[in-house]
Order: C-alpha cells, then sequence, then structure tokens
C-alpha cells in the first residue's frame, strides 16, 4: 500500500502546476490584473470586469448599464464605428459584452500573433471614448429589439402587484425551513434586480440621453473599479509592457462602485437538516444525501468535494450501471456565503427508493466516522488531480482558474491558495480527519422526494376528492342559508368589485390560516422542519385538514370582515333575499312599497349593493314596520318592475 500511494504522489510531481504561473498585480491607478500564459495555448483570451450593474440602477435609471455596455462597442474613429466589427473582423471569436446584477463584463478570444493587438483595442475601447447622439440612437434601437417595444400592457401597474406580493411574504409567518436562512442562519436574500417590470426598462431605453449615459460610464468606469484578465498563448513580458503603455496611463480617479455582499457568518444548528418533499413533487422518487459545514478554507472545501465526487463515481457503478437502479449519481460540494453542503443527490425506482436511501445512509454514516480505506481515499485524490492536471491548455480553465482565485480572495479573505498545491500534497490522514471533523451527526443533510405510496397520480386524485368534499359541504351550508326555491335571480354588485372582494378575503384567509398553523406549531413545540410533510400518508391527512382550516378561515372572514358586502338578490316563495357577506331576509307580505330614488350620501348605510358607477338611482324598499333598505342595481326601475309582482301577490 505504502508504494501505490508513494507512485500515485510521483505521478502528481510529473505533471506542470498550471497555476504557478499566474501572475497579479495592481497598477498605480488601481487596475488590478491577472495573467496566467502557457505557450501551449491556441489563443488568448482577455475579460475586462466592471463592477457595476443592475444593482446600481435606480427605477428612473433602470436599464443604462445594459445601454452603456452596448456603447462601449461604439466609437465614431474606428472602422465601422464598431469595436465588435472592428475585432470580428481580426479573426477574434467569442467577442461580446455581458451586463448582472453586479458586473458588466467584456470579453473575446483570438489567435496568439494577434493577442497583443487585442488587448490594445481593449484599452481604446474602454477608455478612449469618442461616441455621439448616433451611435446612442443606433445602438438605442438595437437594444430596443432585444428587450421589446413599449405597447398597451406597460401601462399595468405590475410593479404595484410585485410590491404588494413582498408585502404578503413579509406579513406571512416563516411556515418552510429553509437550509440557509433557518438552519445556517444567514440572510441569503438578493436584491431584486428585476423588482421593475418590463415596460420600465422599455420605456427608459427611448428616454436615455447621451449626458445620462456618458454621466454612468464616467460614474463607474474608472481603472480601480476593473479587473483585466489576460490568459492563453503569450509573452509575459511583452503583455506587461503593452499594459504599461496602455492601461497604466490611464488616470487615477475615484468613482461609484458596486459589489456583491458576502455574509461569512454563518453558524450551524447543531441538529441534523430532515426535509421529506409532498409525494408526487417529483416524477421520479429523489434523494439527496450529505452533511452541512463552514466554508472557512479551501483545504476542506476541497476535501468535500472531492470526496462526493468519489461516492457518488462508486454509486453509479453499484447502482447505475450494475442494476439500472438510478439515473446518473452527481457529487458535489456547495457553498452559499460561507455555508457549506456537500452532498451526493440521484433519482431512482419507486419500488427501489427505501433500499437505495438506506445504502446510501449507511456508506455515509460508516465512512463519517473515518471507516474508510486508503485505497478508497487516493481514489477520490488522484480523480481530482486528474482535473488540475489537465487544465493548462484550454483557455477557458486557464480563465477559471483566475476566476477562482479571485472567488477564493472574496470567500477566505485570504492570499490566493494554490489548488494544485493542495490537493498533490493531500495525505489518506488528513483526508480522513477532515471527514470525520466535519461529517457528524448534528451536521447530516438529508431531502428526499417519493413520486407515490399507493399508485401513480394518487396527490392529484386525492386533493380532486378532498376539494370536491369541500365544495359538497359548501352548498350544503349554502342551502341551509338558501331555505327556498329561487323564483328570481338579480346581481347587487358589480362583478368586478366582487372579484377584488373575493380576492382579498381569500389573501386575508391564506394569511391568517398560515397563522394558525404557525401558532399551533409554535404551542406545542413542533420541529418546523419536520412539521410540513412527513413521508408517510399522513401528508395528504395534513394536506386535508390544512385545506378544511383554510376553508372554515374563509368563511369566518367573509362574514365577518365583509359582512357589508352584498352580491345578489333573489326572490323566494316568502321572502326577498339579500345574499353576501351577511344575508338579510325580508318578508314580501311586510313589503309597503317600492321607489326609484336618487343616489345620495346619506343613503350610503341602508345602501345594499356596490358598484363603480355608484351614482345612478337607487331602488328604495319601505317595509311596513318602517325599515328602509336601498337597493343598487344596473336599471333601478327594471328592478322595480320585477319584484311588484311578486310584492302584489304576497301583499294579496
Amino acid at each position: 500500500m505504502k508504494l501505490l500511494l508513494s507512485l500515485i504522489m510521483l505521478a502528481g510531481m510529473l505533471f506542470a502546476n498550471p497555476y504557478e504561473d499566474m501572475e497579479t498585480y495592481v497598477l498605480e491607478n488601481g487596475l488590478k490584473v491577472y495573467l496566467l500564459p502557457n505557450k501551449d495555448a491556441k489563443n488568448v483570451y482577455i475579460t475586462m470586469d466592471v463592477n457595476v450593474g443592475m444593482a446600481a440602477e435606480s427605477e428612473e435609471k433602470a436599464g443604462i448599464s445594459h445601454l452603456v455596455e452596448h456603447l462601449v462597442f461604439r466609437d465614431k474613429r474606428v472602422k465601422y464605428r464598431d469595436y465588435y466589427d472592428l475585432i470580428k473582423e481580426k479573426g477574434a471569436t467569442f467577442v461580446n459584452g455581458y451586463t448582472s446584477n453586479y458586473q458588466t463584463q467584456y470579453l473575446a478570444k483570438i489567435d496568439p500573433k494577434n493577442g497583443y493587438w487585442l488587448a490594445e483595442t481593449f484599452y481604446k475601447m474602454l477608455f478612449d471614448k469618442n461616441v455621439t447622439k448616433e451611435d446612442l440612437d443606433v445602438e438605442r434601437k438595437a437594444l430596443q429589439l432585444e428587450i421589446g417595444e413599449p405597447d398597451w400592457t406597460d401601462h399595468i401597474p405590475g410593479h404595484w402587484l410585485k410590491k404588494f406580493g413582498k408585502f404578503l411574504t413579509k406579513i406571512d409567518p416563516p411556515t418552510e425551513y429553509e437550509l440557509y436562512r433557518d438552519d445556517f442562519k444567514i440572510d441569503t436574500e438578493t436584491p431584486d434586480f428585476e423588482r421593475y417590470p418590463s415596460s420600465v426598462y422599455r420605456n427608459n431605453n427611448k428616454k436615455f440621453t447621451l449626458d445620462n449615459v456618458l454621466t454612468h460610464y464616467n460614474a463607474y468606469y474608472y481603472p480601480s473599479n476593473m479587473t483585466l484578465k489576460i490568459v492563453g498563448n503569450f509573452d509575459v513580458s511583452k503583455m506587461k509592457a503593452l499594459i504599461d503603455s496602455t492601461f497604466a496611463t490611464v488616470q487615477k480617479r475615484e468613482g461609484k462602485s458596486i459589489k456583491e455582499p458576502m455574509h461569512k457568518d454563518a453558524t450551524l444548528s447543531g441538529k441534523p437538516f430532515i426535509q421529506r418533499g409532498m409525494p408526487g413533487g417529483n416524477p421520479q422518487p429523489y434523494i439527496a444525501m450529505g452533511y452541512k459545514y463552514i466554508d472557512n478554507n479551501m483545504t476542506e472545501y476541497m476535501i468535500i468535494e472531492s470526496y462526493f465526487e468519489n461516492l457518488a463515481d462508486r454509486l453509479n457503478r453499484e447502482l447505475r450501471n450494475k442494476k439500472g437502479d438510478s439515473y446518473s449519481i452527481y457529487g458535489d460540494s456547495t457553498t452559499t456565503h460561507n455555508a457549506g453542503l456537500g452532498r451526493i443527490a440521484f433519482y431512482t425506482h419507486h419500488d427501489k427508493f427505501e433500499e437505495n436511501l438506506k445504502l446510501a445512509k449507511d456508506i455515509l454514516l460508516k465512512e463519517s466516522r473515518g471507516e474508510i480505506d486508503d485505497a478508497t481515499v487516493m481514489k477520490a485524490i488522484e480523480n481530482s488531480r486528474k482535473y488540475y492536471d489537465t487544465v493548462s491548455t484550454d483557455v477557458d480553465s486557464l480563465m477559471d482558474i483566475i476566476d477562482n482565485a479571485i472567488l477564493q480572495k472574496v470567500y477566505y479573505d485570504k492570499d490566493y491558495q494554490n489548488p494544485y498545491k493542495i490537493i498533490h500534497s493531500l495525505t489518506p490522514q488528513v483526508f480522513r480527519e477532515t471527514i470525520k471533523k466535519d461529517f457528524t451527526h448534528s451536521n447530516f443533510y438529508m431531502s428526499t422526494t417519493r413520486d407515490y405510496f399507493w399508485f401513480p397520480f394518487e396527490g392529484p386524485v386525492i386533493l380532486l376528492i378532498i376539494v370536491v368534499s369541500m365544495i359538497f359541504l359548501l352548498r350544503k351550508y349554502a342551502a341551509k342559508v338558501q331555505k327556498r326555491e329561487v323564483r328570481l335571480k338579480r346581481r347587487l354588485s358589480n362583478l368586478l368589485i366582487g372579484f377584488f372582494v373575493i380576492l382579498t378575503a381569500l389573501i386575508v384567509a391564506a394569511v391568517v390560516s398560515d397563522w394558525v398553523e404557525y401558532g399551533i406549531i409554535k404551542l406545542f413545540g413542533i420541529d418546523l422542519q419536520q412539521v410540513k410533510y412527513f413521508g408517510s400518508p399522513i401528508d395528504y391527512v395534513m394536506m386535508a385538514l390544512g385545506l378544511f382550516l383554510f376553508v372554515f378561515i374563509y368563511i369566518i372572514v367573509f362574514r365577518t370582515l365583509f359582512r357589508w358586502y352584498h352580491a345578489k338578490l333573489f326572490v323566494t316563495k316568502e321572502h326577498l333575499v339579500l345574499s353576501g357577506g351577511d344575508t338579510k331576509f325580508i318578508k314580501l307580505d311586510e313589503i309597503e312599497s317600492l321607489d326609484v330614488v336618487p343616489w345620495s350620501i346619506d343613503k350610503l348605510r341602508n345602501t345594499y349593493g356596490h358598484a363603480l358607477l355608484f351614482f345612478k338611482k337607487l331602488l328604495k324598499v319601505t317595509t311596513k314596520d318602517g325599515k328602509v333598505y336601498f337597493l343598487r342595481a344596473w336599471n333601478a326601475k327594471h328592478l322595480k318592475e320585477d319584484l311588484e309582482g311578486f310584492v302584489s301577490k304576497e301583499g294579496k
């Protein structure tokens, strides 16, 4: 075994370390430079990152970062007035610009002989600008095609609806247990940079002036807010000399900047994370399993990633390739801020769910105790080394090396840790100790979803049965209130008003029922992450109880908060019934008179029905005991004529 380990370690030394040639420095004007040459690369790949994006935009300026990105490619002094065509004509590929939430990026790949020309062209394109209103008009038209022309839907206040949805989210209790918010205790909510409806971007794009665009450009496009990255086949000395004669000559100045916030205060909850999805949530049973950890250093991250990639390989050989009991199993380690999660995940067959769940769990529990042999550990390390040993000639992989170096600085607040050296210096002992330290019972993670328990599509069928049962009960309840056969029916309230009344009642009932559920959970000290779904048939019972609770609360809300609302009028054998949030019965033989009268504000209290045209005439109903009711109708005169026949018959 020792001989085998020695041979593997020696093999790693034969490969060139692609990370050692990376140079990082900062120019006097603040521009950050990353260079990674490789003489075997077929191209030169250049990117320039600017710390500006949608996060920097107010509603009035929404879309301006994207327009600036387009305009940066323009210049009236260059051929075609456009750097994009100029660079493409030189033979470059993958020429583009991207605007995201926190960053705008410009990039291009070109053959090595033109690599220096491309770097100089990037300098001119980004720092030596000469654009006119003509350039702005051309790019604005092109961008308008991309985002669409304004149309009648732009007048719909979609941003109000979005804000209202956010408001409902804030007042709703946390009935869903979330991994990062509730288990790691970190705020992962990112700003909603698409918080404005598309109409805002469409209309803004038409209104932006050249002064608006140049002001935004000057505020964010300055050296210390930018990062130049060059990888591929080039001579470092020659490239650095070119940078000194171009980028380094840009004047140092201050400006605005926007960077993605990074939370590094994740904590472990001290209890396993177990989450079972509602049956039917996936068309096939799904299993995800692993361990939580705090991502504090690159070595730990690489060990955990290496372990789960290896475990996925082993399970693939057993479950997929040998038995066909699963779809491809993947393993990885992800980090959100400094909250780490290593796991395997896969789909399996319905009849193999329990068996494969137990198999994966048993392996994890066993190896978390350190019961993993050196051969398995070295195989995991060896597979990871292969990636780092073979990235040296592909310019995309070389750029990934630089991007990972930048991310390391962001995540760990440390100088760059060479992944190649880390993976080639790992020993089984360090690997095993890390696994034992992080893979504890309290850090265990499992998320599963079954397709069904008894038969396919049981979820929709059971839901349909529950809904039909509720409708039947509600109709029985309504029949209790409406005891007589209906002889005449008329609408008192406008349909649009009725829609908003019912919608409001549904929203209020949903929020109240969620708080009732949350109160019950807290009252009995139930674990929030366990209560939602049990991963058993009891989930359907809980679903039914939740729906019945919602309907019950909806009835209470509608009969209390909206008792002022009356939707319809109908006539039975003995009564004139005003139906809605509150049901009013008026005996037909007690009606003294029916009169059409003009609307006035003093009649509002005794008015039944609501309409947008509130000023229209009302039907006044006077009873023999002196009570007065004002009924709203589309045509009060016609309603009077309809009711007179029933009233006169009962009067006789």
